[in-house]
C-alpha cells in the first residue's frame, strides 16, 4: 500500500511539477493509502517515506515546503521557476489584502457558527497559505488555529459527499427530474442531522433541563395554588398588541 501511495506521489508531481506543495502531496499519499483525513502527515514525514523510492528533493520558499524531482543539472531554469513563484504569489497576497484585508475579520464574527467561519477560512487558505491566513487578514500569532479550520472543512465536505452520493434514489414511479429534487431534500435533511447538528454537550441547557421540576412547579403556581391563594386573575400586559386573556376558569392569580 505504501508502494502505491508513492506510485500516485510520483504520477502528480510529473503532472503538475516541477514543485508542488508538500501538504496538497500530503493529501494525494492519504487518499492513496485510503487513510483518514483526520491523519495530519508532516511534510517530512512524507518526504521520508516516499524519497526511498523516488529521486527527489525537499525545499523550504518562505516557509512553505515544496517536492520536485532532484535533477542532475539546470539549476538556472528551477530557480527561475522559484522566483516566478514567489513574484506570482506576493502579488495574490498583496491583491487579497488589498480586496477583503479591512472587512475580513468583521465577516467573521457576523457569521453564525464556527463551521461557517471555518468554511471561508479554509477556501482563502486554499489559495494563499496558512502563514498568510493567520498573519495579515487575521493577525493572530497561532497559525494551529488556521490549520484546524482548514482540516474541519475538509471532514465536513467529504462528509457533505458521502451524503450526497448515498442519498440517490431510483424509483419507477417517478421522472428523473422527480428523482433528483427527492434525492436533494433526503441529502438536506441528512445534512440538518448530520453536520449541521449541534453536538451533545455544547451551548447552554435549557432551564427546564437543568430543572426538572420547574414545569410542574409553574403550573401549580398559576392553578391550584392561584385559587388557594386568592389572586386576583391574569391580565395581558400593556404593550401586547390585543387583549386576549389566556388563563383557566379557575385561575386568578395577578399577572403583570
Amino acid at each position: 500500500m505504501s508502494q502505491l501511495s508513492t506510485l500516485a506521489v510520483a504520477k502528480h508531481i510529473l503532472k503538475h511539477g516541477p514543485f508542488v506543495p508538500t501538504t496538497e502531496l500530503c493529501d494525494i499519499y492519504k487518499k492513496a493509502n485510503g487513510s483518514s483525513s483526520n491523519w495530519c502527515m508532516m511534510s517530512a514525514e512524507l518526504f521520508g517515506i516516499t524519497s526511498k523510492y523516488l529521486n527527489i528533493m525537499q525545499l523550504y520558499i518562505e516557509g512553505q515546503a515544496f517536492i520536485c524531482e532532484n535533477p542532475q543539472s539546470d539549476f538556472a531554469s528551477i530557480l527561475s521557476f522559484v522566483r516566478n513563484q514567489i513574484k506570482d504569489r506576493k502579488h495574490l497576497n498583496e491583491h487579497v489584502t488589498k480586496t477583503i484585508g479591512e472587512c475580513f475579520k468583521e465577516a467573521l464574527n457576523y457569521m453564525d457558527s464556527k463551521r461557517d467561519r471555518d468554511t471561508v477560512i479554509a477556501l482563502i487558505e486554499r489559495f494563499t497559505s496558512v502563514k498568510f491566513v493567520a498573519g495579515k487578514p487575521l493577525n493572530i500569532q497561532n497559525k494551529g488555529a488556521v490549520q484546524g479550520s482548514r482540516d474541519s472543512f475538509k471532514e465536513n465536505l467529504r462528509a457533505f459527499r458521502d451524503i450526497r452520493k448515498t442519498s440517490q434514489v431510483v424509483r419507477n414511479d417517478m421522472t428523473n427530474e422527480q428523482q433528483r429534487k427527492l434525492a436533494v431534500r433526503i441529502a438536506n435533511k441528512r445534512k440538518l442531522k448530520e453536520i449541521l447538528h449541534i453536538a451533545p454537550g455544547r451551548g447552554h441547557k435549557l432551564k427546564y433541563v437543568e430543572n426538572p421540576m420547574l414545569v410542574p412547579l409553574l403550573e401549580y403556581a398559576f392553578m391550584e395554588a392561584d385559587v388557594i391563594e386568592g389572586g386576583g386573575g391574569v391580565q395581558s400586559h400593556p404593550c401586547l398588541i390585543d387583549d386576549t386573556l389566556y388563563r383557566t376558569s379557575d385561575n386568578v392569580t395577578n399577572m403583570k
